[in-house]
């Protein structure tokens, strides 16, 4: 079976048109630390926050500013214009992902940037990512779809027992090259992907893969 070409090499770092910041190839902002420790402060504190974003579990809601929201997302700018008010805040909710993971992704709308807390839990590090380019695709912010893709690409995260499930949601999120490159990966090791799980439920859900 002929192999598609090799992915071309990623791109330059994307001009964020947002607050005038960059990310660089692992996905953190080219701003100046203190400007972007700013930025995280603002959202940690959640100082004249007028945004409640409640998830899924108990953890308690998340405080954000409008502005900020607004501006980084078309999507939750629509939102916040159709949110009620309560005590002056607007009231949204984000259901379907882990309150970690919606933490995580709000707080990159402050600062455009993302680093994982712990280096030794690669595992959960897969996992937000995971999240976070769902997330990233509903809510229209490409910067971390990027981001997402990069760190999934050179991260290794790609693996033989999940590339079909990465292969699939990266066709859901619209990720081209994610979803090439696990493409490239399912046919280097056919032998092995095919007698996966994940693989048997592909072929049933979309048997145009077969090709």
């Amino acid at each position: 079976m002929k192999l598609p070409p090799a992915p071309p090499p990623l791109p330059a770092p994307v001009s964020n048109s947002h607050r005038g910041r960059q990310l660089d190839l692992r996905g953190q902002s080219s701003v100046s630390t203190g400007t972007k420790e700013m930025w995280e402060k603002l959202f940690d504190e959640g100082y004249r926050a007028d945004v409640v974003i409640n998830t899924d579990n108990d953890r308690g809601s998340i405080f954000a500013h409008s502005n900020i929201l607004g501006i980084a997302s078309p999507v939750m700018r629509g939102l916040l214009k159709q949110a009620s008010k309560h005590r002056g805040r607007r009231s949204i909710s984000i259901r379907g992902v882990p309150h970690k993971a919606v933490r995580v992704f709000i707080g990159f709308l402050y600062s455009f940037s993302y680093e994982k807390e712990d280096e030794g839990e690669e595992r959960e590090e897969e996992s937000v990512l995971l999240q976070l380019l769902v997330l990233s695709h509903v809510y229209v912010v490409p910067e971390l779809k990027e981001l997402c893709v990069q760190r999934l690409e050179l991260q290794g995260f790609l693996t033989t027992e999940n590339v079909v499930d990465i292969f699939q949601l990266a066709l859901l999120c619209d990720a081209p090259r994610l979803s090439f490159i696990s493409r490239r990966m399912i046919l280097r090791n056919l032998e092995s992907v095919s007698v996966m799980e994940g693989w048997k439920a592909m072929k049933e859900s979309r048997p145009k893969e077969k090709e």
